[in-house]
């Protein structure tokens, strides 16, 4: 594995000198020996650690910020948690663009599988499907998120497009548009 690593990134830059460790023990050694690397890639299955646990252990040596992990676990939980620690990238050993994404960190980036956020339960028992219509018509610049374009669509009055909005709000205990489509991406109801 170290030596396809080293192969990829050295297609990418000739000049790039590795130095590979076959546990974290010795990755920490290394670097507290004095070997200052510009990136860490950490594969997440050694044999004296894993996951979170060997990205905690690394980066109590070395800035969270330079750290890559690269991985076959394509655990959303995981690559959420270390997306929002700070890691610069999640790269996936099955990937299909896994040169481009040792590119993209190399190069100062952050790189990561697409990252669902969690659909809060609630918001399932909450939000129904016309809901979702309505906050997908606010969210549309090209209607500017008006009244109108919600009147127009279910073919009703403004006045009752207005109450349907205010519904929808009040569910997403949200006193504005920012906040409610703030809060219905936060939900996973709404993705950019």
């Amino acid at each position: 594995m170290r030596e396809g690593v080293d192969r990829i990134l050295r297609e990418i830059d000739e000049e790039i000198h590795t130095v590979g460790e076959r546990t974290l023990e010795g990755a920490v050694s290394a670097i507290g020996d004095g070997v200052s690397p510009d990136l860490v890639v950490l594969d997440l299955v050694l044999p004296d650690g894993r996951g979170d646990a060997l990205v905690d252990a690394i980066s109590t040596v070395y800035p969270i910020s330079q750290i890559v992990a690269y991985s076959g676990q394509e655990d959303a939980v995981l690559i959420r948690s270390l997306f929002y620690k700070g890691l610069r990238g999640y790269i996936l050993k099955s990937g299909l663009s896994t040169r481009e994404e040792f590119e993209r960190v190399i190069a100062g980036e952050r790189s990561f599988p697409p990252i669902q956020e969690p659909v809060d339960s609630r918001a399932r028992s909450i939000i129904n499907s016309e809901d979702i219509k309505i906050l997908r018509l606010v969210a549309d610049p090209e209607s500017a998120g008006s009244i109108k374009s919600i009147a127009r669509t279910f073919d009703i009055t403004e006045r009752m497009a207005k109450r349907k909005w205010l519904r929808v709000r009040q569910k997403l205990e949200a006193k504005t548009k920012t906040q409610a489509l703030a809060r219905a991406r936060q939900m996973g109801i709404l993705h950019d």
